[in-house]
């Protein structure tokens, strides 16, 4: 007759104990190999931050079949542990809906390759949403620029220019508008001013276009192009639009157009 030994407050044989441990070092010993090797093998195919991401997924899966095998080699009712974690996993999962919003926008920004690390952005949200001016009468996006450092499970990290760090909630990138400079080959900016009425515009425009044409970070295709886009009983409204290739360029050529002006006028 199998002998019976006490464990956690259960009679288990000691056939049964012995192959519960048997299976567990040699389900670990599998684990293990299979993080040395396959998700070596993997991480050669797609990018590091992915591989992290399946190799700790995969763990946490792997893990839990393990734990719940040898309890069932332990004559252990697993259902019962299973119903009672669901209904405590249904509990924490209603008090923490913003933590698994994230952690699920997360999975799918790795999975969807929204954004990647290095990218060059502008997020536009309602939630950080920037005061509109009413000045110079034109709308402004309420936009946050700059380079992707990092991607985790909960928060992205972006680099503006000013050397400023954002840490944003992977849920709230899910649901932004998302300019991806990485896929624009060159981008419109776009310089407004007043000019008064007394003012030449034909003059104007001939100077600024030779200002422009001397200006390197300013592409040739499309043409620039400068025009009155409003007036009023004492000035005009200038536009002046190029395409550049490096966004860090735009305050550059906005600076010098608008210096430029302000010396003429």
């Amino acid at each position: 007759m199998n002998q019976k030994i006490d464990f956690l407050g259960r009679q288990i044989p000691v056939s049964s104990l012995l192959t519960a441990i048997i299976v567990f070092a040699v389900g670990i010993g599998i684990i293990q190999l299979l993080q040395k090797y396959a998700f070596k093998a993997l991480s050669k195919h797609i990018s590091e931050d992915k591989a992290g991401l399946i190799k700790f997924v995969t763990r946490v899966l792997l893990y839990s079949i393990l734990f719940l095998l040898t309890l069932t080699i332990l004559r252990f009712n697993v259902s019962n542990l299973i119903f009672g974690a669901t209904f405590l996993g249904a509990v924490i999962g209603l008090a923490s809906q913003s933590l698994l919003a994230n952690l699920f926008a997360g999975f799918m920004i790795f999975i969807t390759k929204l954004v990647k690390i290095g990218d060059r952005i502008t997020l536009v949200t309602w939630q950080w949403s920037l005061q509109v001016p009413t000045y110079p009468h034109e709308a402004i996006k309420p936009g946050y620029t700059g380079t992707i450092r990092d991607i985790n499970l909960y928060y992205t990290t972006i680099e503006e220019d000013n050397g400023l760090i954002l840490k944003a909630s992977n849920s709230i990138l899910m649901q932004a508008l998302i300019t991806d400079y990485s896929e624009v080959q060159a981008r419109l900016v776009r310089i407004r001013f007043e000019m008064a009425r007394n003012e030449n515009f034909e003059r104007l425009k001939k100077e600024i276009e030779t200002l422009i044409s001397g200006m390197d970070a300013v592409e040739k295709e499309p043409a620039p192009v400068v025009k009155i886009v409003d007036l009023s009983l004492n000035s005009y409204s200038v536009v002046v639009e190029v395409y550049t290739k490096d966004m860090k360029n735009e305050e550059v050529i906005k600076d010098m157009i608008l210096s430029f002006c302000a010396k003429r006028s």
